[in-house]
């Protein structure tokens, strides 16, 4: 087809699309920022939608205050044919929440569907222009002790540097850099440049981390520490602090106690005693809510022992195959609870423990004492906890944590308990009242952010204020 041809095919196109009542796509027409909500039985949750232009495609990203704490999160499978609007909210599992909408004028309209459940969302354009943040984004890779690459994004603000800096550490399981994004947000708006990095194993960085401890996470953080060092006039050396939430909290005082230039120490959601303990409070926790009872609690709590009691032992003799008639007698303890209906709600392992199951974090962090690093700490503390958390025990830890640090005569310290505030610091909905979003607390994670300003030497009055919608 030559060009002159290929020009009347497109035309004659154009027409009749246009006597059809259609017309060709504009992605101008979807570009830009849009605020709205998510709405569900009365209640509403504010939102922000960014579209762009992304080559010959284009790119969505999300802020949700409420209930997933999303910050710029990406979009999966951005699509605009006029009228009709498509993105999905990704999921690690594959089960993505989908949004089909309709443009109208400057109203997208549209429902998000995931699993049985349908939510409806509204957004409003607020501008043809997605504003600039007050802080750049690099893109940050460094080198892990034993030869790992780890990567992660920079947030830098806007400002004259060097810049004080802090470094998130995550929680259990597969996590991302976007994960604690919305923290990184309130840092950097505050001054303080922050880096979120993919935990070994998850999206960018290399390594595995099922058979890592908290030493090799800690290793890693100090890693990432010494990469921001050397960033020379963006990054100031002996203003680096670290946040760890929920598991993180068990690392993040690890990587302080062992370098004394980490300038402060945030822990959210951060358990004060053992891994085996806190294990032990999960499994109850979840017992009570399932509606066991106390004899089935007794019972979980001693096969548990007795398991932890074999592990610890078997790893002491460095035996691969312990006692053979002790292993039977436990596995058919375990055996017996296969089909009980508060198994379900536990952790109890489906084979008494041995050979490389002994190499998995659970059973190598089995005693792991959090307070025997917390004493050693010298540098500013914060401890953040919800008191209805059902993961960690939020009176223990704050009483056993800020015993430690004082024992080490650490008296710099605050001890946050929000109160009515989950493991995920979402406010627990009032049961009487009528349906709304998990929200966050008031002042969190503002409070976070001021704290840490105050300890880097940043005036209250120096943050940048974001927007409402943020």
């Amino acid at each position: 087809m030559n060009l002159s041809h290929r020009s009347a095919v497109l035309c004659a196109a154009a027409v009749t699309a246009a006597c059809m009542g259609a017309r060709p796509d504009t992605r101008s027409d979807v570009t830009g920022r849009w605020e709205g909500t998510a709405s569900l039985f009365g209640a509403r949750a504010p939102l922000t939608l960014d579209i762009a232009p992304d080559g010959d495609s284009l790119r969505a990203t999300v802020t949700m205050n409420v209930e997933a704490l999303y910050y710029d999160r990406s979009l999966a499978n951005m699509s605009y044919r006029a009228p009709r609007v498509h993105f999905e909210f990704a999921s690690r599992d594959g089960n993505n929440g989908v949004f089909d909408g309709v443009l109208k004028a400057d109203t997208i309209a549209g429902v998000t569907r995931k699993s049985n459940r349908e939510l409806p969302m509204r957004f409003v354009r607020a501008s043809r222009e997605i504003p600039a943040p007050p802080y750049a984004r690099e893109k940050v890779r460094f080198r892990a002790p034993d030869g790992v690459t780890l990567e992660g994004t920079l947030l830098v603000p806007k400002t004259p540097g060097p810049h004080p800096a802090v470094i998130f550490i995550h929680g259990s399981g597969p996590s991302e850099r976007g994960d604690l994004g919305h923290i990184a947000d309130k840092f950097a708006r505050r001054g303080i440049a922050a880096f979120a990095y993919d935990k070994r194993g998850s999206d960018q960085s290399g390594g595995n981390a099922e058979h890592a401890t908290y030493h090799t996470f800690a290793a890693d953080a100090a890693a990432a520490a010494a990469a921001l060092s050397r960033r020379a006039g963006i990054i100031d050396p002996d203003r680096i602090g670290v946040l760890g939430s929920s598991e993180g909290g068990w690392v993040a005082p690890i990587v302080a106690a062992a370098d004394r230039r980490i300038a402060f120490v945030i822990g959210v959601v951060a358990p004060g005693t053992t891994y085996a303990e806190n294990g032990i409070f999960q499994n109850v926790k979840r017992m009570e809510a399932g509606g066991a009872s106390a004899d089935e609690i007794a019972r979980y709590e001693s096969l548990i022992a007795r398991v932890n009691s074999h592990v610890r032992a078997s790893r002491a003799r460095g035996q691969a195959v312990p006692d053979s008639a002790t292993t039977a007698r436990l596995q058919r303890a375990l055996d017996s609870t296969s089909q009980l209906a508060w198994r379900r709600f536990v952790d109890l392992p489906r084979r008494v423990p041995a050979g490389r199951d002994f190499d998995r974090l659970r059973w190598q962090m089995l005693d792991f004492d959090p307070l025997q690093y917390w004493s050693r700490v010298r540098a500013p503390v914060m401890i953040a906890l919800g008191a209805n958390d059902r993961n960690v025990n939020s009176a223990e830890s704050v009483s056993k944590i800020g015993e430690a640090l004082r024992a080490g005569g650490n008296g710099d310290y605050a001890l946050h308990v929000f109160p009515r505030t989950t493991h995920d610091m979402m406010v627990l909905p009032d049961p009487a009242g009528e349906f709304h979003f998990p929200a966050p607390p008031p002042g969190y994670p503002d409070t976070l952010a001021s704290w840490a300003a105050s300890k880097v030497g940043i005036d209250a009055g120096s943050a940048d204020r974001p927007s409402p919608s943020r």
